[in-house]
């Protein structure tokens, strides 16, 4: 590709992210790069912020929690949490969640807690509907979780703790479970009528059969914004490369 249709590539790419970007964040929650790395799966860790205006009653895109463990001849743990917002106010976020653990059940492995950022920062957490496995909702108040998590104000467990616990009082592989709660906050937006909380790092702690994890959460977006029009465009530009070298190596390579 020359140079010049590159650079129209790249122009036509920015515009299209910009415009989901701005068109969908008026309409929908939002999803940002926090510009954190976390989890034994190393991932670049999403904030999502969400709006009283527009995101009440709304399903979230899921979150997912995928990992492979090298010394179980690379065993998949996997997992999936879905987010519905029940209620939204200046002092209150009600949210409902949906878990999977998706990892295969020949395999031993067990999602035993979650833990998450809330900003504004959170004052205090019920469990409004207990779960068959997750039972227990709790401030984090020192921000630490195992796994090296820094910022956590909450966490959401099989066991009266944030940290870890037995294999058998998580859930396990094939499993699923339902259950909501509620933080209260300071939420509301100064000077409007409207209230914002924002999530962040969606860390879980798992327990295997071939040891524990602690793994970042991540959420599948409806729009990234922020960084991501630049991990957009880094991307482009990767694959244009690419191909570049590869027409460049198929040249050198043809007989004369």
């Amino acid at each position: 590709m020359k140079p010049k249709t590159l650079i129209a590539s790249l122009a036509v790419a920015g515009g299209m992210l910009s415009s989901l970007a701005i068109g969908s964040a008026a309409q929908a929650y939002t999803v940002t790069f926090n510009g954190g790395v976390g989890g034994a799966n190393m991932v670049d860790t999403r904030d999502i912020t969400l709006d009283s205006r527009h995101d009440i009653g709304r399903t979230l895109d899921p979150t997912s929690w995928n990992f492979r463990i090298r010394d179980a001849n690379d065993q998949l743990i996997s997992g999936k949490g879905v987010l519905t917002v029940k209620a939204l106010d200046a002092s209150k976020v009600t949210l409902e969640v949906f878990i999977q653990n998706l990892t295969n059940v020949a395999f031993q492995s067990s999602i035993i807690s979650l833990g998450m950022g809330i900003s504004p920062d959170a004052t205090g957490i019920s469990l409004d509907s207990a779960g068959a496995v997750f039972d227990n909702a709790l401030m984090n108040r020192t921000g630490n979780f195992t796994g090296g998590f820094k910022n956590i104000d909450i966490c959401l467990s099989g066991v009266p703790r944030c940290s870890g616990g037995n294999i058998n009082q998580g859930l396990l592989s094939g499993m699923t479970d339902r259950f909501t709660f509620s933080v209260l906050g300071n939420f509301g937006v100064s000077g409007q009528n409207y209230s914002r909380v924002t999530l962040s790092d969606f860390a879980s702690k798992w327990q295997t059969e071939a040891g524990s994890y602690t793994l970042a959460g991540v959420p599948e977006p409806m729009t990234i914004v922020g960084s991501g029009l630049a991990l957009g465009l880094g991307g482009l530009m990767k694959r244009q490369a690419a191909k570049r070298q590869q027409k460049k190596q198929k040249q050198e390579a043809t007989p004369v």
